[in-house]
């Protein structure tokens, strides 16, 4: 099977050398590759399996180093950060994970020769003005029965509000028009997916985009200060509503 996307044009809102420079680090055999605050979720909609999974935008791998240890999915990842294969392949090993395949690719460009039973991002699809062809080729990627799960951050509402206040250059990396249900909802109607879950979770804590310390003004440094002392306590506190830090896709084909 063969699927030919080079005549999609797909705008990316970032560039390569912005994730290689952010320098991400690989994973200690020590911690936690289940300590996300969405777990619960996916253990309600997952089950073991010998299943192959694909994560676009994989780099460091901990989300594959969980699905093959708590569900047993095969794991394939796709990143184009220069150091992809070095830092994913040595987090899968760290983590006890055999045999998997590791591909250091632009994913809009690559043309892949085979469907699979999970296909899963973490924080991609956001950092494209057309999401949507982005969201499609996740799709058209899944086997018949396979399931699709889309994780992004919430940066609408007031959460953007704030974003735009003292974060304006990270907010301009996220397409913040998909950030919503309804988005979801349109795209799983239009390809006849069986939606598991749809909504927002995580508590509510702000975060910087990464830098921003060296171009933040005296007066948006002194404000993070003061959402970061809030964040502190509402970081404990789980919700599901728009002030929650995330919005998750989870559907069946």
């Amino acid at each position: 099977m063969y699927i030919d996307y080079t005549g999609i044009k797909m705008t990316n809102l970032t560039t390569e050398e912005f994730w290689t420079k952010l320098g991400r680090k690989i994973p200690k055999p020590g911690d936690k590759t289940s300590d996300m605050e969405f777990r619960e979720i996916l253990e309600e909609h997952l089950s073991k399996t010998d299943g192959i999974a694909l994560e676009v935008g994989c780099v460091p791998g901990t989300f594959l180093a969980y699905l093959y240890n708590k569900f047993g999915y095969l794991p394939e990842g796709i990143d184009f950060d220069k150091k992809t294969k070095e830092i994913t392949s040595k987090t899968l090993e760290n983590f006890g994970v055999m045999g998997f395949t590791i591909y250091q690719k632009d994913f809009n460009k690559w043309r892949p020769k085979k469907r699979y039973d999970l296909e899963c991002s973490f924080g991609f699809i956001e950092h494209f003005d057309n999401a949507k062809e982005i969201v499609q080729k996740h799709i058209d990627l899944v086997k018949e029965g396979g399931k699709v799960i889309i994780e992004i951050p919430n940066f609408a509402g007031f959460n953007g509000f704030l974003h735009r206040l003292v974060d304006r250059p990270n907010l301009e990396k996220h397409n913040t028009s998909i950030m919503n249900l309804e988005f979801f909802k349109k795209i799983a109607e239009e390809n006849n997916l069986k939606i598991k879950y749809l909504g927002y979770y995580g508590s509510w804590h702000f975060q910087w985009g990464y830098g921003r310390l060296k171009t933040a003004n005296i007066l948006q440094i002194a404000i993070y200060a003061i959402l970061k002392m809030i964040s502190k306590i509402t970081v404990h506190i789980k919700m599901r509503n728009k002030l929650s830090n995330y919005i998750l896709f989870i559907a069946e084909k």
